[in-house]
């Protein structure tokens, strides 16, 4: 169990820690994903997104359906000056150190945790 718990969390890991979203001014003609802030304040992702004259274009997957591998996607246009934020999931150095050194220090404790007990029991 505890095996199956610790995979899934270093499966998981890796996808986040190592990028962001960040503000991308201009918007840029195209990008696999674009996450987008409307004036009304909701927030879509786009996938395949292109700038087509003044608007942003892409696919959005229906929020109930977006783990699912049957989601049918959806395709969206929006005005760039309907938009308040335009942004693109960029890699992160920073994030990225943090997450291999943390890691590290983890398995490190994990470790010398183990030594211990084995020390303890003998």
């Amino acid at each position: 169990m505890r095996r199956a718990i610790a995979s899934i969390l270093l499966m998981s890991f890796p996808s986040s820690a190592c990028t962001r979203w960040r503000l991308e001014q201009p918007a840029p003609q195209s990008a696999s994903k674009l996450r987008v802030t409307l004036a009304d304040g909701r927030r879509l992702e786009l996938h395949n997104a292109q700038l087509i004259g003044d608007s942003v274009v892409g696919l959005e997957l229906p929020t109930t359906q977006r783990k699912l591998a049957s989601a049918v996607p959806v395709r969206r246009a929006f005005a760039v000056a309907e938009l308040n934020r335009i942004e693109r999931r960029k890699f992160d150095g920073v994030r990225t150190f943090f997450a291999v050194v943390g890691a590290g220090a983890v398995a490190a404790l994990i470790v010398l945790w183990r030594a211990l007990v084995a020390l303890k029991n003998s």
